[in-house]
């Protein structure tokens, strides 16, 4: 009784924890601390940094800080867990100023890749650089050349390696035509005063090179320019999606139809995935909608709202709150719906619970129920087996079992038997489907990726998880040195490979022999068994998954209990 009791607590505790179903986000900021940013630093404070970390950062997220100029240095790296801890942060940013003479932008590159590398493999990457684009090294630095084309080398170097992991990145230009003649003449002045050189490596140094072009190119990202009459630049520059609607909605007596106008502020397409829309705690969304928009589009999705029965008849206005799958921001994040309300009539009540989808789906679903409670009834009468009927009652004889046994299960044949006996033998296979590729949405730079062996232990930690990077293939086999690995049964050292374009998954059968119903390369190859056939006759499957921890698993069930039905996985 008294472990009962304990359990049930426990239980309590548990769900009463807030769950956050969204993706947890590593949000690292890569921020040019060179006196040349002086003129913007007060606004990038304000309408970049801290609208970031007080407005798009949730529990369980981790806000990185690293500044470069003569060096890189992480100032901030702290996971969010409370209001105290955003407070600290900002507290803290807010007593950085740019205090160094020169930028060594290759070496902040390559900090920034090593760095970010060694956060947790599960959570999703999201990067901000500010510069200006300037290389600027300082006397002794291992990446001070001569020249422009050795510069751009190096600088593209250190991009494609960031690129190639696959991490959302987000460019912002620090552009000196933003700033006004007198801060500019005065930064002129100072940097003339403070950067001159001197003895003999005046004859060596090479002249700054903006190399923003190249580091834009390698990153695949479009700059953002500054500017600092801006108040929203933390909104453009993480892609925050910008939502809008008419003034006024019109009259209505229930259902409320809202166009919303949404304009994707991002250089990557957007699934606007709506689950909800709350007001004071009650969501009025009829049903789930969802719309692609393309880079840098505008388009509108009209959505039906549900709205309270009990409203004062004339003008209304409620403000809601939008929620997003996969726990996306909007611009603004609540909307005011202004509309007249005028109430039904009695006919009209009786019609809309008539006309209601749940209730035409209880109806349908008990026709079906007794549909298949009469074929059951039917069927316990008599039941016919290739043209016999046996009686339910009768008595049957020895003669008659054999004739109906022998229609029911006829004899193998030698030639059957032979045949058997040549077939692949097929060891451990797991029953169950996989999720059809067109089911869910693949978000297929931010995920790293499992190699599931069906009948080897998938209880490893993470041994067959792996980010795949961009135009990278790795290798699946038996050696110690692939990327994905089978153990429990003999295969070559090299076997496999895949590989990520950045909008498809690629696997390469290599030793060709292995795989009898691959002919060339797989595309598309998340969620789909693999065959394969070993000389010795064994068959079993292997699949790839995009990978999601036990954390986040138990997290998404456990939202399950105050949302019942199935979650929204969007795995």
């Amino acid at each position: 009784m008294k472990k009962s009791i304990i359990l049930f607590f426990f239980l309590v505790m548990i769900l009463s924890t807030p769950v956050f179903g969204a993706e947890r986000v590593d949000m690292i900021v890569l921020l040019d601390n060179s006196v040349s940013v002086l003129p913007y630093y007060e606004q990038i404070q304000d309408s970049l940094l801290k609208k970031i970390i007080s407005e798009h950062l949730r529990p369980g997220d981790t806000f990185n800080l690293i500044t470069f100029a003569d060096f890189p240095e992480v100032e901030i790296s702290r996971e969010i867990k409370n209001e105290e801890d955003i407070e600290g942060i900002l507290a803290y940013s807010s007593l950085l100023q740019p205090m160094g003479n020169y930028t060594d932008l290759v070496l902040a590159l390559r900090f920034l890749y090593k760095y970010t590398l060694d956060l947790p493999l599960s959570n999703k990457k999201k990067i901000v650089i500010l510069t200006d684009g300037i290389h600027d090294p300082p006397p002794g630095s291992p990446y001070l050349y001569s020249g422009d084309e050795k510069t751009r080398e190096e600088v593209k170097k250190a991009s494609d390696s960031i690129h190639r992991e696959g991490w959302d990145v987000s460019i912002v230009e620090i552009s000196e035509d933003e700033i006004n003649e007198t801060d500019a003449d005065d930064f002129v002045d100072d940097k003339q005063a403070t950067d001159e050189p001197s003895g003999d490596y005046t004859e060596t140094q090479s002249e700054p090179v903006n190399v923003l072009d190249t580091v834009s190119e390698s990153l695949g990202s479009e700059p953002n320019v500054f500017d600092k009459n801006e108040n929203d630049m933390a909104g453009i520059v993480l892609g925050i999606p910008e939502i809008s609607i008419p003034g006024h909605l019109g009259e209505t007596n229930g259902t409320l139809e809202v166009p919303i106008t949404i304009r994707n502020r991002s250089n990557e397409a957007l699934l606007f995935s709506l689950s909800a829309v709350i007001e004071q705690q009650t969501d009025l969304l009829r049903n789930k909608e969802s719309i692609y928009i393309g880079p840098e589009e505008t388009d509108v999705l009209v959505i039906e709202l549900e709205l309270p029965e009990d409203q004062v008849t004339g003008e209304q206005q409620a403000e809601v709150m939008l929620k997003l799958v996969g726990g996306i921001d909007t611009e603004p994040k609540t909307l005011v719906l202004r509309y007249n309300f005028q109430p039904k009539g009695g006919i009209d009540k009786v019609l809309k619970y008539v006309t209601d989808w749940r209730v035409i789906a209880l109806l349908i679903g008990i026709a079906v129920a007794v549909i298949i409670i009469l074929i059951i009834k039917k069927s316990l009468s008599g039941r016919p087996v290739e043209g016999i009927l046996i009686p339910a009652a009768a008595s049957v004889t020895e003669d008659e079992k054999e004739v109906v046994e022998g229609i029911k299960k006829p004899n193998d044949t030698d030639e059957q038997k032979l045949t058997k006996r040549h077939e692949p033998e097929e060891i451990f296979i797991t029953s169950g489907s996989s999720a059809a590729a067109n089911s869910y949405y693949i978000n297929k730079k931010n995920r790293p990726v499992q190699m599931h062996v069906f009948g080897q232990n998938t209880k490893l930690g993470i041994i067959n998880v792996k980010w795949l990077g961009l135009k990278k293939r790795r290798v699946i086999g038996s050696s110690a040195s692939a990327a994905f690995r089978i153990f429990f049964i003999k295969v070559p050292h090299v076997l496999a490979e895949i590989e990520c374009t950045g909008k498809n998954f690629i696997f390469y059968p290599v030793e060709k022999e292995y795989f009898p119903e691959l002919k060339e390369p797989l595309h598309e190859c998340l969620y789909k068994k693999i065959k394969i056939v070993t000389p010795e006759g064994k068959l079993f499957y292997i699949e790839f998954r995009q990978w999601i921890s036990e954390l986040e698993r138990l997290n998404r069930l456990l939202t399950m209990t105050k949302h019942p039905g199935s979650p929204d996985f969007d795995y």
